[in-house]
């Protein structure tokens, strides 16, 4: 034999359990006992061993005891009853009411369990009064599954737990356990499609944008975010007129900043009409940018970002992999080279040519 605990141990609700530390457990007495002879040893439901006490509130005395083989009747103990559990779980513990609990050295397995009480009535009488009055020695060992029993009965407290437990339904057939487990799973589901849902909302600042365009990062989710509309028409566009919008606005772009006059930005912007990139060396044309002296410096708004910048991403970004992601990536490069005025004329344009 094996003590593997020996305390003294706090009750609420005349309550205490052994389960595996991470097994989920909602509470439900009844559904520890369905089905049972005995109301004290709940082991009706897999992986748990729910304990009641005479004591409502406060501390009783309790005993653990692994044994290799069925132990002899315990002697002095005036309840006593006995069930089986299949325990499994790599970290079984015994559990207060609350959140604490003591780690049990108890290997997997199918067990038989007695569970002896003495005191039940004086704890019950007393309910919350100090001291230690009613005492429980839990006793393991390995066994094939058998039905509960009721092995003593003295107390009116064991006696009023036995008959609340025979009044209960028996407990859930396999069938009505997997429909149980597809409800709640069904359930759940919605629970978290409900979760995505109020997630996207709160993301998008509003009801979410098409599939298309849930996904986009960067400048293009700033385009949906402003101008939804827009976004959701060039969305349903198809990718040759994605593609083709991306290089009219890059090339508008490239107009509002006036580089157009320049030839080796010509050359680029005739390289993305066919479909291919403007620059070899996009860190070359960067420093060209900077250092060409025929490259003027502007800004379309005071405070604003410089035009020419701004028309250079438009041509970086025109033939990003994704047509649409190109399209909306270069509206925003775009509009970062226009006047207020300038900006509200190509929205305009964009939606009556979408439309």
């Amino acid at each position: 034999m094996r003590l593997l605990l020996g305390k003294t141990v706090s009750v609420h609700y005349g309550q205490m359990y052994l389960l595996n530390r991470d097994s989920p457990f909602d509470g439900d007495l009844s559904a520890s006992f369905r089905g049972q002879s005995n109301g004290l040893l709940g082991a009706a439901r897999p992986e748990l061993l729910f304990l009641i006490t005479g004591r409502h509130t406060g501390e009783v005395g309790l005993d653990i005891e692994l044994h290799d083989r069925e132990p002899p009747p315990a002697a002095d103990w005036p309840d006593v009853v006995e069930a089986s559990c299949r325990l499994t779980g790599d970290d079984p513990v015994l559990s207060e009411w609350g959140e604490r609990w003591y780690e049990l050295d108890l290997p997997p397995g199918d067990y038989r369990i007695r569970y002896c009480a003495q005191g039940m009535d004086a704890a019950n009488d007393a309910v919350t009064a100090d001291g230690v009055l009613d005492r429980y020695l839990l006793q393991l060992w390995p066994a094939e599954p058998a039905p509960d029993a009721v092995l003593s009965q003295t107390s009116r407290s064991a006696a009023y737990w036995h008959t609340e437990a025979r009044k209960l339904p028996p407990p859930a057939t396999p069938a009505e356990l997997a429909t149980e487990a597809a409800r709640r799973d069904a359930e759940e589901s919605v629970r978290a499609a409900l979760r995505e849902r109020q997630e996207d909302i709160r993301r998008w600042g509003g009801e979410p944008p098409s599939p298309a365009l849930r996904q986009l990062k960067g400048n293009a989710r700033k385009m949906i975010r402003e101008h939804r509309d827009l976004a959701e028409a060039l969305a349903a566009a198809d990718p040759a007129t994605q593609r083709a919008l991306a290089a009219a606005l890059a090339r508008q772009a490239c107009a509002a900043a006036r580089l157009t006059a320049l030839d080796w930005i010509t050359g680029a912007l005739a390289a993305v009409d066919r479909g291919e990139q403007p620059f070899s060396d996009w860190r070359a044309a960067g420093q060209l940018l900077l250092t060409d002296p025929a490259v003027p410096s502007t800004v379309a708004v005071p405070g604003g970002p410089r035009q020419q910048t701004s028309a250079f991403a438009a041509l970086r970004v025109a033939l990003l992999p994704d047509p649409l992601t190109a399209a909306l990536e270069t509206l925003a490069a775009t509009l970062g080279t226009l006047s207020p005025t300038d900006r509200d004329v190509l929205l305009g344009d964009l939606r009556r040519t979408l439309s």
